[in-house]
């Protein structure tokens, strides 16, 4: 059975990110969703990245 999913963010780049309402929680223990979406988004951002 498919989770629920709910938008939580979408910052200035454009990125949105979709989590279930349990990862939320989560996270909200760990640190705020803020520094966890810039993480994810400085990640994306490096892992396309490619080097000439």
């Amino acid at each position: 059975m498919a989770q629920k999913m709910e938008i939580v963010f979408f910052d200035d780049l454009g990125f949105g990110w979709l989590m279930d309402a349990g990862q939320i929680e989560r996270l909200r223990e760990k640190q705020t969703i803020e520094e966890i979406l810039i993480q994810r988004s400085l990640a994306e951002l490096l892992g396309k990245t490619k080097l000439i």
